[in-house]
């Protein structure tokens, strides 16, 4: 059998090496028996075979395909939006599908494959030559033709459509896009037919209004009281009933069209930006904001003229303060009413033609002018200065040789010094500023001035450098580990993006004190309490505690996983003065302890009452992607709670007060550097959960048996496949662009870091580690997500549709658009005049009119 499917690869010498495949371009997978439809992941359309083949067009993000040549003519195929590789296998995939399935990598032969063409045609079949599937005979890809979808590779039977296929290259189906709206085009899989700029508006009660391009229409006529048929072209044909008019370019008065009354970027939603963008123009046509941030996503914040108005970019609905965008280039919205739409002509690669439908309003676009493109200071980001006040004109240096150092009196001492900061054009300066300095960290901190070392300021009053919210405590970290300049930018990205709650907020700078050069630091907040952290209305109760088993300060253990955990807040070593004891603190934490160890154990205690869910599963699932193994040691790792006097002894009346995961910190042991000392290189496709496959751990492994509990909970469990389908569908993309963005914007300062007087030199390629991070969390992200247990989405509640109500007068024709015949249309008593476009005539016209339903020279 071997050596006749030899012979009839031989008859189809021609393979898709001829038809230009571009490596890194996307197509569809198209079967030519189901031409509108295409290839895409069963698991992104609820059905349980892996791979499913649409019967119709559809408009999905995993239906695009990359192919990469193999040096034996073959190519593997590969899922854009997931990773996923199409791979032979023996094994029947969800009981109902043979020879097909996906998986994480590629597996050499199985996941390579054969197209042939068939007779010379730019269609092809795709079989396997792999020894499995000859072996069985059923190496051709089949589409079965009973509407399932399933794919499944069977015996080579000769031409029949549903073993012929096409691939449709992305940016070759349509145009379609707006101004700033994306490839629209590219995206949907068709060309729309140009109509022209005259229209017809078909206006309907319950404010409904359809602008028909004119060129579409062939004519148009009354088929009732209030009912009309519009024949176009290409034979399509469109009905209208409840029509209160119809006329040429009929359209609502400027003032009745609704507008954007108030448009910002608000950092609430932004956590990127630190200082709001307000339009001070939203009615305009066009306007510009300028922002701040690192990173091209946005999410807007907008109010609109009418109630009941909506914005559009393209034909997706934009929510305020939900919705987010990339906002590289400028962005072209719609802005009408939800009952408001414009006709389409669609034309799809299989040349059939159906109608659509887009939203019609007024067009406003929004610009934004990225003030990162265009920094003021010399190495791009913003320049931080230090002195220290007591020692007046007194160099950086070892104290032996006559310099002065922060640190130099020990870790804990602070120093009085000022600080100054140059936004870069960027974020707001800070004029000269009192504050105390002190050296910070643990395995970061070395006692030397020549070491670049990290480092605690606080202010006497709260202050908002670089428009941060304002707070009293800051941190500079050293990033002084070789490869680690980006891992904290990333690492807290990460968890912006997951929804960890309080995220910190990572801003490259160049540091200098005494005049001397440190290096490239990053400035973020403190974690603790304070509003420009953890804000909490009333701290009077609330606690803070650390995970930590590296520390100086005062160690408690739960009595049950015997947890390291010390006191973040309050400082109880600090002149408190108020309520709360460690004692208390720890009673409440231990409470909570105590039910998640007994769930560990098998005994029926819920701790979810007391653990927050939501918290807890955006929490492990940034750890998760990025391979955060200090999870295992532990190492700083935070919860809080509001409060601690009501957890655990409540009565009926009273929920329980949660305790919170968060914030997210350090992220300098992450990406793989716990296995190999270097940055995403290793790990992308490693279990988090294992217990010495990394990160090590406790020896008895109880902060493995602690994770693992709170990660099996049901709750959690569920929670987590929600979150994740999420950030695959509309947050994996914004990650990996920042990946690039933030090298974009740092590059020069990592450059110069290169010379700093620290003795941690950094000669990492920051520019190859762009590429190796996306790549890293591409990988990793589509091997987290594959082996998520799955649930069934939540379904999107459909409104029915309204019931409107006939007009109260009946419609007065003009008879078929196009054609020299008039026909008789319900009129009233007293005759009214048209032209031959439908607008009605009160002053005397010349010409060719409509009266009474007949054609009249006047």
């Amino acid at each position: 059998m071997k050596h006749i499917l030899l012979l009839i690869a031989g008859i189809f010498s021609m393979t898709l090496s001829a038809f230009d495949i571009v490596s890194g371009e996307k197509y569809r997978i198209v079967c030519n028996f189901y031409p509108a439809g295409s290839l895409c992941l069963g698991s992104e359309h609820g059905v349980s075979p892996r791979l499913y083949h649409t019967t119709e067009h559809s408009d999905c993000k995993d239906c695009w395909w990359t192919f990469t040549l193999q040096p034996d003519g073959t190519y593997s195929i590969q899922n854009a939006l997931t990773g996923a590789y199409i791979t032979y296998t023996t094994e029947r995939v969800a009981t109902s599908v043979k020879g097909l399935t996906v998986t994480d990598s590629d597996e050499g032969d199985a996941s390579h494959w054969t197209l042939t063409a068939v007779d010379g045609t730019e269609d092809f079949y795709i079989h396997s030559t792999c020894e499995e599937a000859l072996a069985k005979n059923d190496t051709y890809w089949n589409q079965r033709t009973d509407g399932s979808g399933l794919l499944g590779t069977y015996a080579f039977e000769g031409n029949n459509p549903n073993e012929v296929f096409s691939l449709v290259r992305q940016g070759e189906e349509g145009g379609g896009g707006n101004e700033g709206g994306g490839d629209e085009g590219d995206e949907k899989g068709y060309t729309v037919i140009d109509g022209g700029e005259d229209a017809i508006v078909v206006t309907q009660t319950g404010n409904r209004l359809t602008v028909i391009p004119a060129e579409y229409i062939e004519e148009i006529v009354i088929t009732g009281r209030n009912s009309i048929t519009a024949t176009l072209i290409h034979g399509q044909t469109a009905d209208f009933d409840q029509v209160v008019s119809y006329a040429h370019n009929d359209y609502p008065a400027n003032e009745n069209i609704p507008m954007f009354v108030g448009y910002k970027f608000n950092n609430k939603y932004n956590p990127q930006i630190m200082v709001d963008a307000v339009s001070d123009t939203p009615y305009s046509d066009d306007f510009t904001l300028s922002v701040d941030g690192i990173g091209r996503w946005l999410t807007a914040s907008f109010q609109l003229s009418h109630t009941d108005a909506a914005a559009y970019i393209g034909d997706v609905r934009q929510e305020s303060k939900v919705t987010r965008q990339r906002f590289d280039e400028p962005m072209t919205y719609t802005v009408g009413f939800p009952t408001w739409r414009r006709m389409e002509l669609r034309e799809y690669a299989d040349e059939s033609i159906a109608i659509g439908y887009m939203p019609w309003g007024r067009q406003q676009t929004v610009r934004v002018n990225w003030l990162c493109d265009t920094p003021t200071t010399e190495y791009g980001v913003p320049r931080i200065d230090i002195e220290l006040t007591g020692y007046p004109d007194v160099p950086w240096g070892d104290t032996r040789k006559g310099g002065v150092w922060i640190g130099m009196n020990g870790k804990t001492t602070y120093e009085n010094a000022t600080i100054t900061i140059d936004g870069a054009g960027i974020y707001p300066d800070l004029p000269e500023t009192p504050m105390l300095i002190k050296g910070r960290g643990n395995s970061t901190w070395s006692g030397s001035a020549s070491s670049k070392n990290p480092y605690h300021f606080k202010f006497e009053t709260k202050q908002k450098p670089l428009g941060m919210t304002s707070g009293k405590h800051w941190i500079l970290l050293s990033n002084k580990q070789s490869g680690s300049m980006t891992s904290n930018a990333l690492g807290h990205k990460v968890s912006q993006l997951m929804g960890v709650r309080n995220p910190i907020h990572i801003i490259p700078v160049e540091l200098y004190v005494q005049g001397s050069y440190r290096g490239s630091y990053n400035l973020c907040e403190r974690v603790g309490f304070g509003n420009n952290n953890v804000d909490i209305l009333d701290e009077t109760y609330a606690a803070m505690v650390e995970l930590d088993s590296y520390t100086d300060e005062t160690i408690y253990h739960d009595d049950y996983f015997y947890l390291p955990a010390k006191m973040k807040d309050p400082d109880f070593d600090a002149d408190y003065t108020g309520l709360l004891t460690p004692q208390d603190v720890m009673a409440d934490w231990n409470n909570l302890i105590e039910k998640i160890f007994n769930t560990s154990r098998g005994y029926a205690d819920d701790f979810m009452p007391y653990l927050d869910r939501d918290a807890i599963t955006s929490y492990l699932s940034t750890c998760e992607l990025n391979m955060h193994c200090e999870l295992k040691h532990p190492k700083s790792v935070f919860f809080y709670t509001e409060n601690v006097t009501d957890g655990f002894d409540i009565d009926a009346e009273r929920d329980p007060t949660s305790w919170v995961a968060g914030p997210y910190w350090d992220c300098d042991w992450a990406f793989g550097y716990e296995q190999r000392y270097s940055y995403f290189e290793t790990s992308q496709t490693e279990d988090f959960y294992t217990t010495y496959s990394i990160g090590g751990g406790d020896s008895g492994n109880n902060a493995y048996n602690f994770w693992t509990t709170l990660r099996n909970n049901a709750e959690v469990d569920k929670a987590y496949y929600y979150l994740w389908h999420d950030f695959m569908e509309n947050r994996l993309q914004e990650l990996l662009d920042y990946c690039d963005e933030y090298y974009e914007f740092a590059q020069k300062s990592f450059q110069h870091n290169r010379n700093t007087e620290a003795s941690e030199t950094d000669y990492t390629d920051y520019a190859q580690q762009a590429e190796m991070s996306k790549e890293w969390f591409r990988q990793r992200a589509n091997y987290i997500y594959g082996n998520l247990k799955t649930y069934p989405l939540p379904e999107t509640p459909v409104e029915p549709e309204p019931e409107y109500p006939e007009p109260d007068d009946a419609l007065v024709g003009i008879g078929h658009i196009g054609t020299d015949t008039a026909i008789d249309a319900t009129a009233g008593s007293n005759s009214q005049r048209y032209d031959l476009l439908g607008r009605r005539i009160i002053s005397q016209s010349n010409g060719i009119t409509i009266v009474d339903g007949r054609k009249v020279m006047q």
